[in-house]
């Protein structure tokens, strides 16, 4: 599983509050990732200036796979601050504008353009099987009738 490294007050900051190590731990557990180490690092020197030999605390997130968004701090703080419900959880739309089979933009149904592209990446109903006409599925047809012996 991957494994973030953040600064632990960086994301406070944007959680809003700190936390102690256990409980920023149990938040991790409940939450369904890991709080794999905790470490701490020099703080590196600007251009021109000299090394104060500061440190700063890192947390070191294992998170899953499949969980894409909180590979960032932004992404982790986003869906920790959902959790906690600090936030309304994000709403996808969807694509605005669907290519129709000939090629031309339809219009979504409010009627008023869009400014999204022609179909968006990463909707889920950018899917190509969306995006063709749809043809019915024939009825079955009904079995023959077996003769009789």
């Amino acid at each position: 599983m991957p494994t973030v490294s953040v600064d632990r007050d960086a994301l406070f900051a944007r959680l809003g509050r700190t936390y102690t190590q256990d409980d920023f731990e149990k938040l991790c557990f409940d939450f369904g990732i890991e709080l794999d180490d905790v470490a701490e690092e020099a703080v590196e020197a600007k251009d021109g200036e000299a090394a104060t030999g500061e440190t700063k605390t890192m947390y070191k997130i294992e998170v899953a796979a499949n969980r894409y968004d909180l590979l960032c701090i932004e992404g982790l703080a986003r869906s920790l601050r959902v959790f906690l419900e600090l936030d309304a959880a994000p709403v996808r739309a969807p694509c605005a504008l669907l290519a129709s089979p000939s090629g031309r933009a339809r219009l979504p149904p409010c009627g008023r353009p869009s400014p999204l592209p022609l179909v968006d990446p990463v909707c889920c109903l950018a899917s190509p099987l969306l995006r063709r006409p749809h043809r019915p599925t024939p009825a079955p047809r009904p079995l023959a009738e077996s003769p009789s012996l």
